[in-house]
């Protein structure tokens, strides 16, 4: 088995790869709310989308109360077979329909990394180091939070019989 130092894995011609990420962008935390985090439905809930009693409505779990990091993305076009986008490519209703993603605000250690839901749940990896806070987003580096654009390649038809020659 080969290994090539880089990001993320990708099987290629029966061994696997590691494929490079491209353009790792942190999340610029741009649009952060108060909200709620559910953890078995793993998505984020506004006050209006829970229940009378506070639970979730899709699953009936209490979410957790925290701050989340909201941002917007087309994920298909309709009309023009097109992959997710950051903003929409025309003006039919219709086509590009916008959707907000959000995610979980953490905490982390500038001098040793640690990472926590809150400041006060960080444990810090070893002591006698400069202990500087950082809000960072959970889904940092991903699209739409930061990161590159998924591209979808389209995969290119062989000729047909007749048709080597023209």
């Amino acid at each position: 088995m080969r290994l090539e130092a880089s990001g993320s894995w990708k099987l290629e011609t029966g061994y696997w790869k590691l494929a490079r990420r491209q353009d790792d962008a942190p999340c610029d935390l741009t649009k952060i709310e108060d909200g709620f985090w559910c953890l078995r439905c793993r998505q984020a809930r506004r006050a209006p989308e829970l229940d009378n009693d506070g639970a979730c409505a899709a699953c009936g779990l209490t979410p957790e109360k925290t701050r989340l990091c909201f941002k917007s993305w087309v994920p298909k076009c309709g009309m023009h077979e097109m992959g997710p986008h950051d903003k929409p490519c025309c003006t039919s209703p219709t086509c590009c329909r916008i959707e907000v993603l959000g995610a979980p605000v953490n905490y982390r250690c500038a001098g040793c990394g640690a990472q926590a839901a809150s400041e006060a749940k960080i444990l810090h990896r070893r002591a006698g180091h400069r202990t500087e806070i950082q809000q960072v987003c959970s889904r940092s580096g991903r699209f739409p939070h930061g990161g590159a654009l998924p591209v979808k390649k389209k995969e290119e038809e062989p000729p047909k019989e007749g048709e080597k020659g023209k």
